[in-house]
């Protein structure tokens, strides 16, 4: 699936949440975050910073309100390694 569907699911409210791979590209989630946002979402990765265009590494977690964010990060949190 591609990263425009899935963010297009999620300002939708077709989904709850979405978690990209470790190397988060700006032109596949610069806007994506945009979007999530402006749909009243949160876009953080999941060691809880903020998104970033310069970061390279990470795991980028998208969700419809800060509860699920949270919940799913707690779920997810064995993928938050360091993958420098």
């Amino acid at each position: 699936m591609c990263s425009c569907h899935e963010y297009r699911m999620l300002a939708q409210g077709h989904v709850d949440f979405v978690l990209t791979g470790p190397s988060p590209a700006p032109w596949d989630h610069a806007a994506g975050v945009l979007i999530t946002q402006a749909a009243g979402g949160v876009a953080r990765f999941l060691d809880g910073g903020d998104y970033d265009l310069a970061r390279k590494r990470g795991v980028l977690l998208l969700a419809s309100s800060e509860q699920v964010w949270a919940q799913v990060a707690r779920q997810y949190s064995a993928l938050n390694v360091d993958f420098g």
